[in-house]
């Protein structure tokens, strides 16, 4: 399994990009994952990639990260230009294509004909099959959402889909998500409070409140 790209690391646990503020670190970063995810799935189509390209036109992560535009922003995120991306998608499409239409084909002779190694065409085909067999629910969103779903057991799939679980719970059981902390929980919920400020004087205050309380009864215990 292919680690997080260094730029996209976080000392956290990053949830979808849209949670978190325009222009935030955070945001910029968690898109940097989708964005890293979608060039690597096997079922991302070109349409699929150009789509993404807009997502990153509009939101300008690269901003965030002290970059200059999105095609540096991409660079550092896949280690690929946007074209090199594209062109590897386009590839990868017609030898899946080629597959279907042609299943007594070798895989050395496809290999020979795209100009790829044989273990690649091995991936592309085996992987890919699997990947279309697999119907993901209609209410899991998002090319991350939808991978972390394809890597479950077949028992947590079916209560994922009869939505008996949600993805998240799912995917924490199964070692594929980290469980959030309290301080992750915490802080994420800081980060989409419309009234920060607010927020923090309430937080004060019951901290005032708890200390106070503690103090009362260590006073109490030492009567």
């Amino acid at each position: 399994m292919q680690s997080t790209p260094e730029i996209c690391k976080y000392k956290g646990i990053l949830t979808h990009w849209k949670d978190y503020p325009e222009g935030s670190i955070e945001r910029a970063k968690s898109l940097g994952i989708d964005v890293w995810s979608t060039s690597k799935g096997l079922e991302t189509t070109l349409q699929l990639w150009e789509t993404k390209l807009c997502v990153l036109r509009r939101e300008k992560p690269w901003q965030a990260l002290g970059l200059k535009s999105v095609e540096e922003f991409v660079k550092a995120v896949v280690g690929k230009t946007t074209r090199e991306i594209g062109k590897e998608i386009t590839k990868r499409t017609q030898i899946q294509t080629y597959h279907r239409d042609n299943p007594e084909a070798k895989q050395e002779d496809i290999a020979k004909r795209f100009g790829v190694s044989q273990q690649y065409v091995s991936k592309v085909t085996t992987e890919s099959s699997h990947w279309e067999e697999l119907v993901v629910p209609d209410h899991i969103e998002g090319n991350s959402s939808k991978a972390d779903f394809r890597k479950l057991p077949a028992k947590l799939q079916e209560m994922v889909t009869s939505r008996q679980v949600s993805l998240n719970a799912a995917a924490i059981q199964a070692g594929i998500r980290k469980k959030p902390t309290p301080e992750d929980q915490c802080l994420r919920a800081f980060k989409k409070c419309s009234d920060k400020a607010g927020l923090l004087l309430r937080l004060q205050e019951y901290l005032e409140a708890v200390s106070r309380h503690k103090e009362a009864t260590d006073g109490r215990r030492l009567d």
